[in-house]
């Protein structure tokens, strides 16, 4: 075993005529006699060659399978992100699309109601202030990570609640002379639009 040792040490340090005297002069076999020397130190490069193979081999694996599957992987997270992104945009756009059709309905009844036309469906339209708080408070929580977007939401807000007293006022004035400036004022004093 110490020889062993020996002939495995000098030559994976690569010192081959260390190998080959070790071989020829001190490792025997009770069956054989002495160890060929030239197919010792053959065996132990063939050995040395394996081992490198099984390297490059394991190299070779990692190259082929583990990095396709990093990139792979990389990329699904990636394309995850954008829907989500997406996502995230088609809903904030679907709030205010709501919002502007139910603000344009909110004041279109109290225009109607201006000049003196009522119906249960006109008075139910004049409701829909009421959803205009919950649908900013929505929008809210979905920009909460964007500062400038939530700032915007806040004068949005403000407009919006001096529409709704404005539009309110028109709808229970039936004196023309009275509604022209409040109607003035919505439509160019307290617009949301460029909001």
């Amino acid at each position: 075993c110490i020889h062993i040792f020996h002939v495995y040490s000098a030559f994976w340090l690569g010192d081959e005529g260390v190998c080959t005297r070790y071989c020829r002069d001190e490792i025997s076999s009770p069956f054989s006699g002495h160890v060929d020397a030239e197919s010792a130190v053959n065996w132990l490069v063939g050995s040395r060659a394996e081992y490198l193979k099984l390297a490059a081999l394991g190299v070779a694996a990692i190259l082929i399978i583990v990095l396709p599957w990093m990139l792979m992987r990389g990329l699904w997270d990636k394309t995850q992100q954008a829907y989500a992104r997406v996502d995230h945009a088609q809903a904030v756009g679907t709030l205010l699309y709501r919002l502007q059709a139910d603000i344009r309905d909110f004041e279109s009844a109290a225009l109607t109601l201006s000049k003196g036309v009522t119906s249960p469906g006109v008075e139910e339209r004049m409701q829909l202030a009421d959803s205009f708080g919950p649908t900013l408070a929505e929008l809210s929580v979905l920009v909460s990570d964007n500062p400038e977007q939530l700032l915007r939401i806040g004068q949005i807000q403000a407009r919006l609640e001096r529409r709704v007293h404005l539009a309110r006022t028109i709808a229970r004035s039936l004196d023309a002379a009275e509604q022209r400036p409040l109607v003035e004022e919505l439509v160019t004093g307290a617009s949301i639009r460029p909001l």
